[in-house]
């Protein structure tokens, strides 16, 4: 480690940014990476799960004006952190955990980059994109509100789990003769959304469901052919043994489904900022005929049933997840 030099990245807010950034992060062979992020439970969570403690800023949510009231001493943690750690580059993966640090950058000319692993360009990349001297998308430009010429086509970043999945003496069995299908509600849980699904689809007996509920486990009654299950830590495994998936449709979740080549239908969140869920899925959708999408307020029998009908007998191309992540992996280092 003492040959290296620092790194620092920077990943809070929820799942779909922090874990790119820490495969990344962890992959690179030439450098010794300092993370950083905010203080909600979800992130500490996924921090814990890959065996990482990140440096803290306090932001626990995001509020407007707790975030611009808290800014400046933000700015100044990240500051005194840049000065000690004393990077040659940093790293920013969007979120608005992201801000200060990328301030403190700026402000110390460190060469700054970006992780940009949806659609669209989000927020605070876009806020960084004219300081930044390389943006690392997981789609193709052209993007919108940027200098594509710094645009850095690398594709979604998997984590290891996922890209070669293996049981653990932790993991559960499910001993059943019914098609699998894992259901996944987000980092929110989609309490309406995934109660809607189990109502329909547990009363089939050709299926035996596997919910990751979230943090709304308890919300949840015991249904038949269900299995409930809280966050669980071993993703990889649940999706190599699901026949079929249904989702929330954010980058993480999309790409990762899309490198296991199974099944899937998308529920994308209609709520999210510039519909940016449901161009996730439309722009890989044009390479995986085995997707399909559903909008939330169609969800009932028929239409549910329709589309997982669809999608069931189909699976994408069979990919080396493992061998375009050391491409990746060398184009990021070349930069940094």
């Amino acid at each position: 480690m003492q040959n290296k030099r620092n790194l620092i990245i920077s990943a809070g807010g929820t799942g779909g940014h922090i874990i790119p950034a820490l495969t990344i992060g962890l992959s690179l062979q030439n450098v010794n990476p300092i993370f950083i992020c905010g203080r909600r439970d979800i992130e500490k969570t996924v921090y814990e799960n890959f065996n990482v403690k990140p440096i803290l800023l306090n932001l626990n949510s995001f509020s407007f004006v707790s975030f611009i009231f808290s800014l400046p001493k933000n700015i100044m943690t990240a500051v005194k952190i840049l000065i000690d750690k004393n990077p040659q580059s940093v790293i920013i993966a969007g979120n608005y955990t992201s801000v200060p640090v990328g301030i403190a950058s700026v402000m110390l000319h460190k060469r700054l980059f970006a992780v940009e692993q949806d659609a669209l360009i989000g927020k605070a990349n876009k806020v960084f994109a004219r300081a930044a001297c390389r943006i690392f998308t997981a789609y193709e430009p052209p993007f919108r509100y940027i200098d594509n010429k710094k645009a850095v086509y690398v594709g979604h970043v998997i984590r290891d789990e996922v890209r070669n999945p293996r049981k653990s003496e932790n993991d559960i069995t499910i001993e059943t003769d019914r098609k699998k299908i894992l259901i996944m509600g987000g980092s929110q849980g989609a309490l309406t959304m995934t109660k809607k699904i189990i109502e329909i689809l547990s009363k089939k007996g050709e299926y035996h469901l596997i919910v990751i509920a979230g943090k709304n486990l308890e919300k949840f009654e015991c249904a038949p052919n269900t299995t409930l299950l809280g966050f669980y830590k071993n993703m990889g495994y649940l999706y190599s043994i699901a026949d079929l998936i249904i989702a929330r449709s954010g980058a993480l979740s999309v790409a990762e489904i899309a490198s296991t080549n199974k099944p899937a239908v998308f529920i994308p969140l209609s709520t999210a900022s510039n519909n940016e869920q449901r161009k996730n899925v439309e722009a890989l959708m044009k390479n995986n005929s085995q997707f399909e999408i559903l909008d939330e307020y169609k969800i009932d029998e028929e239409s549910l049933l329709r589309k997982i009908k669809r999608v069931e007998v189909l699976r994408g191309a069979n990919k080396s997840a493992e061998t375009v992540f050391k491409k990746q992996i060398s184009i990021i280092e070349n930069y940094v």
